[in-house]
């Protein structure tokens, strides 16, 4: 009695347990273990100050320029912000760093449209990102940011030099980024700076992750198998009753 029920309660577990997965589903991204960036032309806009907030999860913040480097924690996003040369100071880094906890922006300062997102790639890929990034446009309402070009250094001990500009790609760039959507501005593309009305109402774009349910026909042959074994059992049952 007791073996007929086992039995019963695998074949129940066969039919409604958990789909086999797909086998070409692709392993999930994970950020790599360095990734620094920098603002290659922080220089050429000398009316601005512009400041990387935050710097990790404590907060903190650093000045960009020419010749910068700012490392992040691994997987950590930040963004840039841009303060009239004349409005920054302390006080004006202090209110930002507010408005930023609170939601509620009045700082003079400008936030970038698109920030920086540490780089995603299949693990065992890359071991170290150094990212490039550019000023395209500034002024009271507006900062405009793009990434233009990447470092990337392999767990082999290759290093490579990539160009968006020129439609190259990052080595390992998952089809899909199980943390966060695919970064649209790496290809090299100025994305339009919405209106406040697009903002709200545009919705976000990731790509689909490749399924992972059973097939209809891989559904269709455990069943019936599972109905014959389930006959066998009470068939055997009977006899021995």
């Amino acid at each position: 009695m007791r073996f007929s029920l086992l039995c019963c309660m695998l074949l129940f577990c066969v039919v409604c347990g958990i789909p086999p997965v797909s086998a070409d589903v692709i392993p999930p991204a994970y950020p790599v273990q360095d990734y620094s960036f920098e603002v290659i032309n922080a220089d050429a806009y000398p009316g601005y100050v512009f400041v990387v907030y935050p710097l990790s999860s404590g907060g903190g913040y650093q000045v960009a320029g020419k010749g910068v480097t700012i490392t992040l924690p691994q997987g950590f996003s930040t963004n840039l912000y841009a303060f009239s040369a004349e409005n920054y100071g302390i006080a004006s880094v202090a209110a930002m760093i507010r408005d930023a906890s609170s939601g509620q922006w009045t700082s003079p300062a400008v936030p970038a449209f698109t920030g920086v997102a540490p780089y995603q790639a299949i693990p065992n890929s890359v071991r170290a990102a150094h990212e490039r990034y550019t000023i395209e446009a500034v002024n009271q309402s507006r900062l405009s940011l793009i990434a233009v070009s990447g470092r990337f250094s392999l767990f082999g001990g290759e290093t490579l030099e990539v160009s968006y500009d020129s439609g190259q790609e990052p080595p390992g760039k998952p089809h899909y980024n199980w943390v966060g959507p695919v970064i649209p501005h790496r290809i090299g593309t100025t994305p339009a700076i919405p209106t406040a009305t697009e903002t709200a109402t545009a919705p976000t774009e990731m790509e689909t992750p490749v399924s992972t349910r059973a097939t209809p026909a891989a559904t269709g042959m455990i069943l019936p198998l599972a109905a014959g074994g389930i006959a066998a059992i009470l068939l055997m049952r009977r006899r021995v009753g």
